[in-house]
C-alpha cells in the first residue's frame, strides 16, 4: 500500500490525487503516480504541493498553473493530457526590470501571452516552441508541431540553461534549441486541435488572473 512510505500521510499524487504505487528509481523504490508519470520521493515536498495545489482549467488538455507556496520551488505545473511536469518559479521571479519588485506571476503571464502568439502564428508543418521549465542546467519545452488544424505536442528538454533567457522574452531563445529530446515517459504525441490549444492557453491566463499571483 502507498501509505507504507509516508506513515499516516495520505500518499496520493499531488498533481491528480491518484493513489501512488511503488516503482524503482535509482536503485530504490519510491512512490510513483502511474497516471501523470511522476515520482514523489520527498514526503515534505508532497505535503507542500497538496497544501497549495490549484485545480487546472476545466476541460483543458494543456494547462500551466502557478501555485505559489512561498518557496519558489515545485510551484509551476504543466499538464498535457494526463502527463504532468512540475517545476520551479525561481527564474520567473528574476524576470523583472531592475526598478520593479519580483513578480513571478507576471512573468508567467507574459510567457503565456508569448505561447499564444507562437501558436497563433505557427504555419502548417512548422513548430511552436513553448517553454515551461527554467532550471540551472536545462530548460523544458513543449514541441508543438502543426499538422493542418491540429498540433502534435510532446514535452521534453534541451541543454539551453534556464538562466540564459527570460520567460517573458523566450522567443529570443528558440533559435538556440538544437538538442531537444522528448521525455522518455511522455509517450506518443498528444494531438490537440489548434482552436482548443488556443482556448487552453487563454484558460490558463484567466486562471492566473483569478489566482492572485
Amino acid at each position: 500500500m502507498a501509505h507504507c512510505w509516508y506513515g499516516m500521510f495520505m500518499a496520493t499524487c499531488g498533481n491528480c490525487d491518484s493513489e501512488l504505487s511503488g516503482r524503482e528509481w535509482r536503485g530504490s523504490s519510491y512512490p510513483y503516480c502511474p497516471r501523470c508519470r511522476v515520482f514523489w520521493p520527498n514526503p515534505e515536498r508532497l505535503a507542500l504541493v497538496h497544501a497549495h495545489r490549484r485545480s487546472p482549467p476545466p476541460s483543458a488538455t494543456v494547462s500551466l498553473v502557478y501555485e505559489p507556496n512561498g518557496t519558489e520551488h515545485r510551484d509551476l505545473i504543466l499538464r498535457v493530457g494526463t502527463w504532468a511536469d512540475r517545476n520551479d518559479s525561481y527564474y520567473f521571479a528574476l524576470d523583472h526590470p531592475a526598478d520593479q519588485e519580483p513578480d513571478a506571476g507576471g512573468s508567467v503571464r507574459a510567457m503565456l501571452l508569448g505561447w499564444l502568439a507562437a501558436v497563433e502564428t505557427c504555419a502548417d508543418g512548422e513548430v511552436a516552441w513553448l517553454p515551461h521549465d527554467f532550471s540551472d542546467q536545462h530548460s523544458g519545452w513543449l514541441r508543438c508541431l502543426r499538422r493542418g488544424d491540429a498540433f502534435e505536442i510532446v514535452d521534453g528538454w534541451a541543454g539551453l540553461e534556464g538562466w540564459a533567457f527570460y520567460p517573458s522574452h523566450f522567443e529570443e531563445a528558440v533559435d538556440r534549441l538544437d538538442d531537444f529530446a522528448p521525455y522518455d515517459d511522455f509517450g506518443e504525441p498528444e494531438r490537440v486541435e489548434r482552436q482548443q490549444l488556443l482556448a487552453d492557453i487563454r484558460a490558463s491566463l484567466s486562471l492566473l488572473g483569478r489566482g492572485g499571483a
